[in-house]
C-alpha cells in the first residue's frame, strides 16, 4: 500500500472530508437559492413630492453652513466673522423650528417660508 492509501484508510480522515464537503455544498445551495429570488427594482411611490418646502429650506441652510465653513478654511472669513455668520444662521434655523412648532401641521406657511428665505438671502449676500 502507498502512503496515500494508508492515509485515507483511516476512518477519521474520510469522515472529515465528507463533513467538509457536505458543509460546502449546503453553503453553496444557500447562495444559489438567494440568487434565484426576484428583486424588484421599482419601489412604490408614497405620494410625497421629491422635495418639500421644508427639505428645500434645510438644504439651503446646510449649503450656507458649508459655505461659511469653507470660506473660513480658505481664509475669506476670519474665525470671528464665521462665528457671527453661524450664529445668525443658527438663529434663523431656530426661528424656523419655533414657527413650525406653532402650527398644527408642523409646517411653515407660505408667508413664514418667504420670511425665512429672506433671512437666508441676507446671510447669503453678506458672504
Amino acid at each position: 500500500m502507498t502512503r496515500v492509501e494508508l492515509y485515507f484508510r483511516e476512518g477519521w480522515m474520510n469522515r472529515r472530508i465528507v463533513w467538509i464537503t457536505t458543509l460546502c455544498l449546503i453553503g453553496q445551495m444557500g447562495l444559489a437559492w438567494a440568487q434565484t429570488k426576484q428583486i424588484s427594482a421599482h419601489q412604490p411611490s408614497l405620494g410625497t413630492p421629491a422635495d418639500s418646502s421644508a427639505q428645500i429650506l434645510n438644504k439651503r441652510w446646510m449649503a450656507l453652513k458649508r459655505q461659511i465653513q469653507s470660506d473660513m478654511r480658505n481664509g475669506k472669513l476670519t474665525r470671528y466673522q464665521a462665528g457671527e455668520m453661524m450664529a445668525k444662521l443658527k438663529a434663523v434655523h431656530h426661528q424656523s423650528m419655533q414657527l413650525k412648532k406653532q402650527t398644527t401641521k408642523r409646517q411653515l406657511t407660505s408667508d413664514q417660508e418667504t420670511q425665512v428665505n429672506k433671512q437666508l438671502d441676507e446671510i447669503a449676500t453678506s458672504l
